[in-house]
């Protein structure tokens, strides 16, 4: 598409608003859609129907007869699942099959996140569930069983309150994953439920990595011989998951189709769609990307790709990102001192090399430590609007610049080698 403005959504989770982002009449501007862009979503009707059909797995409404004590695992605002459209049909299944409100419990699968707040919990469940549901965080350095080594030496420690349930129902999404290729599918379980030892192995001693600790191999995409995946794969069939619920959402957060059953068959059937959905003709050697974090705006490093793939050599990189609450707290990773942070941190800092020369930063919220997500710190630079920014680029190009614009690059990926 060809524009001299482009609107984009920002601020998920707090108000959904839109940004119009203007630009000089002598550039070339296309803004870059994923395939799916304008899917509709589903209704209730048809969110229950999808869910009710299992791959590689029996029905819900079968799996859950006889239970007594029922859990289900979410993910946290890092994600953009609309739990609370899912969350209501699941609920009538399991009060068809005899499992009530008073044999169900809801765990906040955080992996190595800071827990989420009361007001979170009703952002992604509904304020009914938060009411009248206990509603649990992960905590991944204690109240773990310890079940054992995986093949490649991962220890599995799993949540206590998980393992306590023999119903265990994980509800996400699939969408683009820069080291896991797509997240959804058993992730849920590693890094979600599992405790901080767990994790740092998988992410540390099993990811291929460098001498320096970056990370050796591309796995943008990848779900086969992914080594990350594949371990978190048998962790997660050893702690246990009996229904895997995995939405494919639209660039408004909406849930547009259902993979559910196992959490393995039915994520890799999830991928084959999503290849398709998300997948983004980029553009190649603009002079200026603009990668707009919408709807993980809290974990900009996910919406980098477009800045890599279709920069050219020095030229300028913005990237946009609305959230209030800032880039999210990772224990495994985050920053605690001057030198020093969480058990990944060292290699957590390893941004691949970029070839274009600025990083601009759109972040009206922004924290100074935030900055080494986004790019090098040393040539990293902060803006809190939009004009100031265009005045900016529009100084260095004023004889015009051909301009690529990603709206929702976090969910966006481009088409994989094997669906060209």
């Amino acid at each position: 598409m060809q524009n001299h403005s482009v609107n984009i959504p920002i601020r998920a989770w707090f108000g959904d608003q839109s940004l119009l982002l203007t630009f000089p009449k002598n550039w070339s501007v296309q803004e870059c859609r994923m395939d799916g862009h304008g899917a509709k979503p589903l209704g209730y009707d048809e969110l229950r129907k999808q869910i009710d059909e299992p791959i590689g797995a029996k029905p819900l409404s079968s799996i859950a007869k006889g239970k007594k004590q029922a859990v289900i695992v979410f993910d946290d605002l890092t994600r953009p699942t609309p739990v609370k459209d899912i969350v209501p049909p699941v609920l009538d299944i399991l009060a068809k099959a005899g499992v009530g409100p008073g044999q169900i419990r809801f765990i906040s699968a955080l992996g190595t996140h800071r827990a989420m707040t009361r007001d979170e919990w009703a952002k992604k469940l509904g304020e009914d569930i938060v009411e009248n549901y206990p509603v649990y965080n992960h905590n991944a350095h204690e109240h773990l069983v310890d079940l054992g080594k995986s093949s490649s030496g991962t220890p599995i420690l799993a949540n206590r309150e998980y393992m306590s349930c023999d119903l265990r129902i994980g509800i996400g999404c699939i969408i683009p994953h820069v080291d896991a290729g797509f997240s959804g599918g058993l992730k849920i379980i590693l890094p979600g439920v599992v405790g901080m030892k767990t994790i740092n192995y998988n992410h540390m001693k099993v990811m291929p990595r460098n001498p320096d600790g970056s990370i050796s191999e591309f796995t943008f995409g990848k779900v086969y011989g992914n080594k990350l995946r594949d371990d978190a794969h048998e962790v997660a069939r050893k702690v246990g998951i009996d229904y895997k619920i995995d939405a494919i959402v639209n660039e408004k957060r909406e849930t547009v189709k259902i993979y559910a059953g196992d959490g393995f068959d039915s994520f890799y059937e999830g991928v084959k769609f999503g290849k398709k959905f998300y997948a983004t003709m980029p553009a190649l050697g603009v002079d200026i990307t603009v990668s707009n974090t919408f709807p993980i705006e809290n974990e900009a490093g996910k919406a980098l790709w477009p800045c890599y793939l279709s920069t050219r050599e020095d030229g300028d990189a913005v990237v946009i990102t609305h959230s209030p609450d800032g880039q999210i707290h990772h224990y495994g990773n985050t920053r605690f001192g001057t030198e020093y942070g969480g058990e990944q941190f060292a290699m957590a800092r390893k941004l691949p090399r970029a070839s274009y020369g600025r990083t601009h930063i759109l972040n009206p919220f922004h924290a100074k430590m935030d900055t080494e997500y986004f790019g090098p710190m040393d040539s990293s630079f902060l803006y809190k609007t939009w004009d100031s920014v265009i005045s900016k680029l529009a100084g260095q190009y004023p004889d015009g610049a051909k301009v690529a614009v990603y709206p929702y690059s976090s969910i966006q990926c481009p088409p994989f080698p094997e669906d060209l």
